[in-house]
Parts: structure tokens; C-alpha cells; sequence
């Protein structure tokens, strides 16, 4: 028995290096992607490695699979060039990005994005949540989230080249709603899955995901429900304000175009003159003390 098993993990070490990455961005389906590989991990036996930085190459196994993660948008170069190495990117439209994110960081919890909490001299004092919070219009608040998180978010998403072969992008509003798994399989397919897995990968897929077994409110935990916060896969055509289209389209409508999601600048006339706000819930946590 003890000669069996140390062939068969002998013959498991032998395997051939099978990089599987996941690449996304803040407010762009990143708790969503991190619980489906989190169970994939398991499932399998197979690590999950974040790659937070270029020091983090030395975690990757020499041999056999591995998922590879970046919820910023980066991956360094070193592994980039790996023949072994492919990857998703998964993007989301960025308007749908600027609404979703200015109406998490008024109640993100701490414990979260570190950026939120932390004092600003040149907010004077406050921090990211507390001046958001005590922004008036929504206009004033849709304007400071484009200009701050929202444009570094944007920044990623388009500095991933969209060239690279070994880079399969898909759209978020697309995977949302794959209930036939189409678009899955093609992820899939990408990542070289073995096909004696894809059953079970579709089953994890669906037990994770807002079009299956998460599609009643009550199968979700308080994080996913944090962050579902809208079951629409496109908002921004009724919810953001006309007046602030105008703007974003100066400052990031040539982004738009570079991701598929427009053509030109002509969306902009679509817009609502004067949308319902967005709901815009405050932190439950007391203010702290350098704000009272």
C-alpha cells in the first residue's frame, strides 16, 4: 500500500506546471471570482496563490496546477513571459464600476479596503469614507469617487493588453448572467481544465453565483451581500446623472472605447437628466474621534 502511494505522489510531483491566473479589479466581481477558485482549491488540492508582489514567483509550485490571483489588476512580468502561464481578465463596464463603488465605500466595513479609513491631509483630516459620507448632492459624491478610486481602477483595466494570447478578457456583465455556462467553458477551456472536471467546476460556478443557488437573497452571507448591491447588469443608463456623463466622458470616454464598451462619445445623450440617487447607506461604525 505505502509503495502505491508513494508512486502515485511521485507521478503527481512529475506533473507537468499548469498556471491557471485570475486577474480582475476593485468592484469588478472580485469576492465573487475569489470564492469560485477558493472552492475550485479545494476541490482539487490545487493552491491558490495570491500575487501580490514579484517576490510571491518563489510560492508557485515547480510542478503540477495552481490558481494564480491579482484583484488589482497586475501580475508581474517574470510571470507574464511563463509559456505554462494563462490567465482571465475580467473587466466590468467602467460606469457600472463608478456607481457600484460610490455607494460601497459610504458603509464598506473597516476591515476592508484599507484606503477608506485611513486620515487625509488633504481632506483635511478625514478620510476617504467620512468625506464621501459628508458630501452633500450625489453629484458631489459621484465626482470625488471618478477622481480618486475610480480612476485607478480604470487606469488597470487598461493597461492589461488585450493582445496577448494568453490573456482570455471577458466582461462581467457576460459571466453574470451565464446560466448556460457558455461563457465559463470558454474560461475553462483556456485555462486547459481537465475535462473530467468540468461537471464539477460548473456546480461550483453555480453554487457561487447571483444567476444560481445565490440568486435568493437568503443564501447569502453578509459579505456577498455587502457587495451585491444591485442585481442589474448594467445600471449607469438609468442611474447615473446626465451632467456627470458629460464629464466622465471627457476624463474617461477614450477608456471606454479602448475596453469595447463604446464607440464614441454619443452614449452620453442617454443619460437621465435627473436619475433616483443610488442608495447611499453610512458606515455603522461611530465616526472616530479626529472628525467629532
Amino acid at each position: 500500500m505505502s509503495k502505491t502511494l508513494h508512486i502515485d505522489q511521485q507521478s503527481k510531483g512529475n506533473d507537468p506546471r499548469h498556471l491557471m491566473g485570475m486577474v480582475t479589479h476593485h468592484k469588478c466581481g472580485t469576492i465573487w471570482m475569489k470564492r469560485i477558485l477558493r472552492d475550485m482549491s479545494a476541490k482539487w488540492d490545487i493552491p491558490m496563490v495570491g500575487m501580490w508582489s514579484k517576490f510571491a514567483l518563489n510560492r508557485l509550485p515547480k510542478t503540477g496546477s495552481a490558481f494564480v490571483v491579482n484583484w488589482s489588476g497586475w501580475f508581474p512580468e517574470d510571470l507574464r513571459q511563463m509559456r505554462e502561464f494563462r490567465s482571465v481578465h475580467l473587466i466590468r463596464d467602467p460606469r457600472d464600476v463608478l456607481l457600484s463603488g460610490c455607494q460601497y465605500h459610504h458603509f464598506a466595513p473597516k476591515g476592508g479596503e484599507a484606503f477608506l479609513y485611513e486620515p487625509r491631509d488633504d481632506l483635511n483630516g478625514l478620510s476617504y469614507q467620512n468625506h464621501l459620507c459628508q458630501l452633500e448632492s450625489y453629484e458631489e459624491k459621484l465626482l470625488f469617487e471618478m477622481r480618486e478610486k475610480h480612476a485607478e481602477t480604470v487606469a488597470e483595466m487598461v493597461a492589461i493588453s488585450t493582445a496577448d494570447a494568453a490573456i482570455l478578457q471577458l466582461r462581467y456583465e457576460d459571466v453574470i448572467q451565464d446560466e448556460k455556462m457558455t461563457t465559463f467553458d470558454t474560461v475553462l477551456r483556456h485555462w486547459r481544465l481537465k475535462e473530467n472536471r468540468t461537471e464539477e467546476a460548473h456546480q461550483i460556478i453555480w453554487n457561487n453565483s447571483l444567476f444560481g443557488r445565490l440568486a435568493s437573497p437568503g443564501e447569502r452571507d453578509g459579505r456577498i451581500s455587502m457587495h451585491v448591491l444591485s442585481g442589474a447588469s448594467v445600471r449607469w443608463d438609468k442611474e447615473l446623472p446626465r451632467a456627470i456623463g458629460e464629464i466622465y466622458a471627457q476624463e474617461f470616454g477614450d477608456a471606454l472605447i479602448a475596453l469595447g464598451y463604446e464607440k464614441d462619445h454619443s452614449w452620453v445623450s442617454r443619460l437621465p437628466v435627473d436619475p433616483v440617487p443610488i442608495n447611499l447607506e453610512e458606515a455603522d461604525d461611530e465616526p472616530p474621534s479626529y472628525i467629532q
